[in-house]
This record gives structure tokens, sequence and C-alpha cells, in this order.
């Protein structure tokens, strides 16, 4: 009896040992969580600062810093995010190719939130057409289309444009202009960045250039001056 008393007490001590190791090991790895997870929103916010300023090596730096971390964290929709706005940095870099590989692994990831995946299938859509694949963009955009949810006016101008832009590239060049005014006008009506008129108008000015309709173009790049010069707001997507 005395000698079953002393094992179940030296069990249970060594339960004890164990339970203090794991608490000992365990706490600052709480505290290392939290910690990597506050490092992760500014590295996002960081880098969606210097985006928007036009810094996008120092962005691209913190998008990847925060990814690093995400992949740690293993939070898919984190990774989703980082992986989108790097591949926004990319096409700012004039890097298509980049950039779509990138849109790619942000829709692989498990629990991407719907405006997130929105986002990436509409920035995919503009790339893949960038890079003359448009059965790739008809696809993402079919997608995009057919997700369920409340949009946003941003979500329906993006869609608008996006369409636009697939039957510019189909050769439907005066049904593309009229699609592009109604979203210029609509991002008006919705009170949305400027930026997004002046890209429309930007859009409309180059497609006339490529058909050598100079006249027009001119117009509508007139249009782009006059609402940069008054808002400082010029490319469309420096704020994705």
């Amino acid at each position: 009896m005395f000698r079953y008393n002393r094992l179940l007490f030296t069990l249970l001590v060594l339960v004890w040992d164990i339970c203090t190791v794991i608490d000992i090991y365990s706490a600052p790895n709480i505290v290392d969580c939290h910690r990597d997870d506050s490092i992760v929103l500014k590295c996002l916010a960081e880098g969606e600062q210097l985006y928007a300023e036009g810094n996008y090596p120092a962005s691209l730096g913190q998008y990847i810093q925060g990814l690093e971390i995400s992949e740690r964290l293993c939070d898919p929709s984190l990774i989703a995010i980082f992986y989108k706005n790097m591949g926004n940095v990319y096409n700012m870099f004039g890097d298509g190719e980049k950039a779509l590989l990138l849109y790619e692994r942000a829709l692989i990831q498990n629990s991407i939130d719907t405006l997130t995946k929105h986002d990436v299938l509409m920035n995919l859509v503009r790339t893949a057409i960038s890079l003359d694949n448009l059965e790739k963009a008809k696809k993402a955009y079919r997608e995009a289309v057919n997700m369920k949810y409340h949009r946003r006016y941003m979500d329906k101008f993006l869609e608008g444009f996006s369409h636009a832009m697939i039957i510019e590239k189909e050769g439907k060049y005066d049904r593309a202009v009229k699609e592009y005014v109604i979203m210029a006008d609509s991002a008006t009506k919705w009170e949305l960045d400027p930026r997004f008129e002046t890209g429309t108008y930007e859009q409309i000015a180059n497609s006339f250039l490529r058909r050598g309709i100079n006249d027009s173009a001119l117009v509508y790049m007139r249009k782009y001056v006059d609402i940069a010069e008054n808002t400082g707001r010029t490319h469309m997507f420096a704020g994705d």
C-alpha cells in the first residue's frame, strides 16, 4: 500500500512538472502570437499607406514581412490579402505575369473573405487583359459577377469597368466606350474616389488613341486632366 501511494505521488509530481513546463513555455507563445498579430496589422497598414503614396518598393517590403508572419500564424485570410496587395505592387512595376501569379495564390487560400476574393478577381481580369489572356479574364469576371453578396458601389463600378475592358478587347469599341462613359458617370453619382472617374476617362482616351481617333481622345484626355488637377487623384488603381 505504501509503495502504491508512493508511486501515485510520483506520478502526480511528474504530471505537475509536465504541466508547469507547458505553462512556462506556452505563455510566452501566446504573448508572441498577439505580438505577431499586431506586427501583421502594422505591416498591412504601413504597406497600404506607402502604396497610396507611390512608394511601391517600400510597400512591397512591408507586405512580404506581413506575409511571412501570416504564414507562420496559418491565417489564410491575411495571407490572401498580402498576396493580393503584392500583386498590385507588381502591376505597378509593370510585371503582369508576377502579379497574375500572386492573385492566383490569393484565390486558393482557404477562408478568403468575400470582399477580398471579389477584389482579387477584378484585379485578375485587368491583369489578364493586359497580358492578352482574354479567356482567363472572362473566366475571372464570370466568377466575380456570380458571387452572392451585397455589393458596394465600388464593386459594381469595378464589374462594369471590367466588362467594358473585356468587350473592348473583343473589338467592340463603340459599345465599350459607352459602358466606360456610364461607369464614369456612376463613379460621380456614387461619390466614389475621383480617381475612378479620372481613370475611366484616361481609359477612353487611350481607347481612341489606339484606333487613331485623336480628336475624341483629346476630348476625354482634357476631362481626365481637369478632374486630376482639381482633385490630385490620377491613377485609378493606386489605392487598391
